[in-house]
């Protein structure tokens, strides 16, 4: 065997059973080149040498190949946020990102991670070689960049609350939302929370559940924003007992169907102006069944006149 300066193993000899032998121990990955053969009376003689990429990553490094791009794609999105944020409050919000995603300590928990969401990166690097995890984290990270997006959304800018802000807006960006325990009163301290939230349009949202006889007006004036403009909300259920929950898609066109039957749903007055409400951007639907439904005259005129 032949070495170089850097191409090269180390030398434990001095660890061998047998003192006459020489032994190298040689890194991951490396690569023999053969030189040249010979034979020396009945024993052949291969002439080789080391080849090392030094570009070639460690045995870890190559296991842990899904972490290193889950972190990179952290990384990449706390740097969306900060350019895509009011100016004032990019740097905070960009920091609560890496604090999230535990790319990095949090400055305001004087210097423990932020504990308010499990990071999708604490653990170790082969378990995110199984799909699932590797899926869920890509997903917990994107949860995280759009909180804090619409946190610094309704702060217009810092002002310290950017961090309470988004552990509000946390809860709202899965794909299953229930508002149904929410005080979206009048007086409720979440209204401004959710009304910004479906202002939003949240891309994630396919479904979702509120009881519309104890939401304000606001909120249901959001709420009707959405199923006008919702590219992936498909069941939406709007608190009235035994109704069946509606497609928002199919009512505002963005699946193409010309003809809709609602009818013996047990649909009411609330699920009448979500209907209605969709209609209004319908430019495919030309048939419509709501018949054997508890609606009233004016809901169903509602309807009607859209």
């Amino acid at each position: 065997l032949v070495m170089g300066m850097i191409d090269r193993g180390a030398d434990i000899s001095w660890l061998s059973q047998y003192p006459h032998e020489k032994e190298t121990l040689l890194p991951p990955l490396m690569g023999l080149q053969v030189r040249s053969t010979g034979v020396e009376g009945s024993t052949l003689v291969v002439q080789s040498s080391f080849s090392i990429n030094m570009a070639s990553l460690t045995l870890e490094q190559v296991a842990g190949k899904r972490k290193k791009l889950l972190t990179d794609m952290g990384a990449q999105m706390a740097a969306e946020v900060r350019r895509g944020v009011a100016e004032e409050a990019a740097e905070e919000a960009s920091q609560l990102v890496r604090a999230q995603l535990g790319l990095e300590r949090c400055a305001d928990t004087g210097g423990a991670e932020d504990k308010r969401l499990e990071s999708p990166l604490d653990d170790e690097a082969e378990a995110y070689n199984s799909d699932p995890r590797f899926q869920a984290a890509v997903g917990d990270a994107l949860k995280v960049k759009r909180a804090a997006v619409l946190a610094a959304t309704m702060q217009r800018g810092g002002g310290g609350g950017l961090a309470a802000a988004m552990e509000a807006v946390l809860p709202l960006q899965a794909s299953s939302v229930d508002m149904s325990g929410f005080d979206l009163s009048d007086d409720g301290v979440m209204v401004g929370t959710v009304v910004a939230w479906m202002e939003s349009v949240p891309s994630a949202l396919t479904s979702l559940t509120l009881d519309w006889g104890k939401v304000c007006g606001r909120v249901r004036e959001a709420l009707l924003g959405v199923v006008r403009k919702t590219h992936t909300l498909v069941a939406l259920s709007v608190g009235e007992e035994g109704a069946i929950p509606l497609n928002p898609l199919q009512l505002n066109g963005q699946e193409a169907v010309p003809s809709l039957d609602l009818s013996k749903r047990d649909l009411g007055p609330r699920s009448a102006a979500v209907v209605a409400a969709g209609l209004s951007v319908n430019g495919v639907l030309t048939s419509l069944d709501v018949g054997y439904n508890r609606l009233t005259e004016e809901a169903a005129l509602g309807i009607v006149r859209v």
